[in-house]
């Protein structure tokens, strides 16, 4: 690159030599001939002066437009010789990924013990397993460096290519015909080509090192995949022959050995970076599992002081006629339980040691919890159970076959039928407070069984699976009960204390999710459990890879391409979409009224209807968008329906329409007290196509939503909750009026229900015949009991006035009778 500007600049320089020699030739004189000078200046024709004068014009602004080019090209030759000075100074760690590469290699001896060298006698899935994961990271990490490499090789390259392209412009060699410009010219490139020869020698060295270490990247990486082929390959083998002899009988001599010692060594050398760097990749879902047991140690600490506050003697203590709540015994060990037990799913394809470390954990958390509410008898069990747990987690860390590993795997699943059999025969099985346990232990002894039988015959891998799957499963089964059984109890203890839902509680009612959650809880825990179970065999995982692959394979219908994944995908966010929505109007349309009686409006309820437009309308397009399915497409299919709307369902958009302009306006809010078309009642809900209104009779009214815009509604509670009650009587003629209306303003002044402001009045209305027409008006604070204050001042007005002697007079008949015997003597 500073090549060609150097030879720019000699051609330049010899180009002038030539220029200021040929200005210096002695121009030839010209022929003077004696004219009439007049006649001469009268003849040059004016049209050849403005040729001239335009022709120069023209080379001189060619001249400019060339010289401002020449100077941006340089300009811009060292504007990039400027970044890239910049970013070789920023440069790149090539030291610390070649320190990387030496360690990834290091590591990758360490994954290939026991399967590409002291294989031993026998492959075990769990040394497979874990080497295979290890590789895998390994590969990831050394991934993104290769595209760390790569991206700063592009860059070096396009440094470079920009240099020579500005470089090799032919625009820099036109010269001008001015010393001057020519002389800046020629000062520019010698600037540009000193400040240049350096980057580009920099460049060309960055580019050869990174070239180097991109060689030994790519080896490295293609090392990992086929280390990661050929486990993935033994895994199929083992799957394939997974009931097949491994190995010697447990009483015969074996060919291999190697010391305990060094399998132990090398197993947990293995167990400790998997984990470790599962770990670091899910940092951010560690964060949350810590944030959720923040947050649920807070709600259990509030309702254990709540409930204290209400039950003092509930908490941490079984007395007559009072419950006991193990929730509340310990609220921060509570919280890491539950947490632990329900969101360890979180965590994708988990290895052993981080899983193993969440279940003892949550073990340990569970026998302080419940140490002082079980009986004696099966806390020893579990503590049995749990003297059995951990030698079988110890063991599945143990990752390569060994003699005396399998002694102590039959000594373990022995011990284990033992036991389940014990516990399964003995009459204290009724004390179990869930009965579905001893499915879990029949379940345990047969597992082990199975394990022993197989252990004894050479099959080891069998063996450790079931050895392992049934001890894990019966603890995982028991973790999952209790932690069904906590929960119930705090959502128990919440309905108690929020009896109403309300801001506190996000408007949940506790008492109906209280009833309904259990049955759910199980069938989670069923499939939990499942999860936990088939994690711990190949075939499992194998099903599961298959299963991806069949539903993310591209198929093609017409010039549509779409995956069975998409499909799902696509239903499952219109069922997620559409049940959020159901569980918001749920929540919302539980709503109650204050222990006062009076009815709670807003909150969320006022706002139901564009929350749940909103729900769905984002479900439609995240489904949308999830399927692979443009909005162009998606514009078609709309503009198509519409036509048929337009014409076929008027009825159905005026509903609609009507119920957004019903949300934005809000003209009537979710428990507002209304009358429409001779029905009253509480607003209970407003949908996208119809509202209900809950009568007084505990009726739901379903009135469309247009019918709400066209017809008139009173809304009772859009202002303000007050109403005036109007009574009318009539009084004797002759009746004290003064003293009747002072008895009546007392009577009302003395119910404190009767507001003071406006002031109860009593007015006479009108003469009848024989007596006065009298109207009493007073306001009452809220609407909902003015039949009621209505019905008990009446009943004190009819006393007042009957304890004084006035009188209400009631409207009198004449009844004239005559006989039809002596209508027909006079028609006679």
């Amino acid at each position: 690159m500073p090549k060609k500007l150097l030879h720019i600049f000699l051609f330049i320089l010899a180009s002038s030599f030539c220029i200021v020699g040929s200005t210096q030739q002695v121009t030839p004189a010209h022929d003077t001939i004696i004219t009439d000078t007049v006649a001469k200046e009268v003849l040059i024709p004016l049209r050849q002066r403005v040729a001239n004068e335009i022709k120069k014009n023209v080379e001189q602004f060619k001249a400019e437009k060339i010289t401002a080019r020449q100077k941006e090209i340089l300009d811009n030759i060292l504007e990039v010789s400027q970044k890239a000075n910049y970013y070789l100074e920023k440069g790149i760690d090539t030291a610390g990924i070649a320190s990387q590469l030496d360690y990834v290699l290091r590591i990758y001896d360490v994954a290939g013990d026991g399967v590409f060298t002291n294989k031993g006698t026998t492959q075990t899935e769990r040394n497979l397993a874990t080497s295979s994961k290890l590789l895998q990271e390994l590969l990831n990490q050394t991934a993104i460096e290769k595209q760390r490499l790569d991206s700063y090789f592009k860059n070096l390259v396009g440094f470079q290519n920009q240099i020579d392209s500005l470089a090799s412009d032919s625009t820099l060699i036109e010269l001008p015909s001015d010393s001057v410009s020519l002389a800046n010219l020629l000062s520019k490139i010698r600037l540009v080509t000193n400040e240049m020869r350096p980057a580009d020698s920099l460049i060309q060295k960055a580019i050869q090192k990174v070239q180097l270490l991109q060689t030994r990247v790519n080896f490295v990486i293609i090392k990992l995949e086929d280390g990661i082929e050929e486990m993935e390959n033994y895994r199929e083998d083992l799957a394939a022959s997974v009931t097949d002899r491994e190995t010697a009988n447990l009483w015969e001599p074996i060919a291999f050995r190697r010391p305990f010692s060094e399998i132990l060594h090398i197993s947990k050398e293995k167990v400790r970076l998997v984990s470790s760097f599962y770990l670091k990749n899910n940092s951010g879902r560690t964060t949350l599992l810590f944030l959720l047991v923040a947050a649920l140690t807070l709600f259990i600490r509030n309702l254990k002081k709540k409930l204290r506050a209400a039950h003092p003697i509930a908490i941490g203590s079984s007395h007559a006629g009072q419950q006991e709540w193990l929730v509340l015994r310990f609220p921060l060990l509570s919280s890491v339980f539950i947490i632990l037990c329900t969101f360890q799913f979180i965590y994708p394809k988990p290895p052993f040691g981080f899983t193993s470390t969440l279940w003892i954990i949550s073990a340990l958390c569970l026998t302080i919890i419940f140490w002082n509410f079980i009986t004696k008898y099966w806390r020893t069990a579990w503590v049995i159970l749990l003297l059995m747990f951990f030698p079988a987690v110890f063991d599945n860390i143990i990752l390569q076959a060994s003699r005396a590993e399998r002694y102590g795997m039959l000594l373990l699943s022995l011990m284990a039928v033992i036991v389940g059999v014990v516990f399964l025969l003995s009459p204290r099985r009724i004390e179990l407070k869930e009965k579905g346990i001893l499915i879990f232990i029949a379940f345990v002894v047969l597992m082990e069984l199975i394990s022993a039988v197989a252990n004894l015959y050479g099959r080891f891998n069998l063996s450790k699976s079931f050895l392992t799957g049934g001890i894990f499963g019966i603890v995982n089964g028991i973790l999952f009960f209790w932690v069904i059984r906590l929960i119930n109890e705090m959502l128990t203890i919440a309905a108690l204390i929020y009896r109403n839902p309300g801001r506190e509680t996000l408007y949940i009612n506790f008492e109906t999710v209280s009833k309904k959650a259990r049955p759910v809880f199980y069938y989670l825990f069923v499939v939990g459990w499942f999860i936990l179970f088939g994690r711990g065999f190949y075939f499992f995982r194998k099903f599961a890879v298959e299963f991806n692959d069949f539903i993310e394979k591209e198929r093609t219908i017409g010039q549509s391409t779409f995956t069975i994944q998409s499909v799902f995908v696509f239903f499952l966010i219109l069922f997620l979409s559409g049940l959020i929505s159901s569980i918001v109007t749920f929540f919302a349309s539980s709503e109650r009224g204050n222990e006062d009686g009076r009815e709670k409006r807003g909150g969320i309820g006022s706002w139901l209807l564009l929350i749940r437009i909103s729900i769905i309308s984002i479900g439609v397009l995240l489904a949308f968008a999830a399927a692979g399915f443009g909005m162009d497409r998606l514009t078609i299919i709309l503009g198509a329906l519409s036509v048929g709307i337009g014409f076929g369902l008027q009825a159905l958009v005026n509903n609609l329409v009507s119920g957004l302009i019903l949300a934005f306006e809000k003209p009537i809010t979710v428990g507002d007290v209304v009358e429409f078309g001779g029905q009253s009642g509480t607003m209970k809900s407003i949908g996208f196509r119809s509202s209900v209104i809950t009568t007084w009779d505990g009726a739901d009214v379903i009135i469309p939503n247009g019918n709400l815009l066209r017809d008139p509604v009173i809304n009772w509670t859009r202002g303000k909750s007050s109403r005036r009650v109007e009574i009318g009587t009539t009084l004797a003629s002759g009746t004290d009026l003064e003293k009747t209306k002072k008895l009546v303003l007392d009577i009302l002044a003395a119910d404190k229900r009767i507001i003071s402001y406006p002031a109860p009045s009593v007015l006479v209305k009108d003469f009848n015949s024989g007596s006065i027409e009298i109207r009493i008006l007073f306001w009452i604070e809220h609407f909902k009991f003015w039949t009621q204050i209505k019905s008990d001042v009446i009943e004190a007005i009819d006393e007042a006035l009957k304890k004084e002697s006035i009188q209400i007079p009631f409207p009198q008949e004449d009844l004239n009778t005559r006989s039809a015997e002596s209508d027909v003597k006079k028609n006679k």
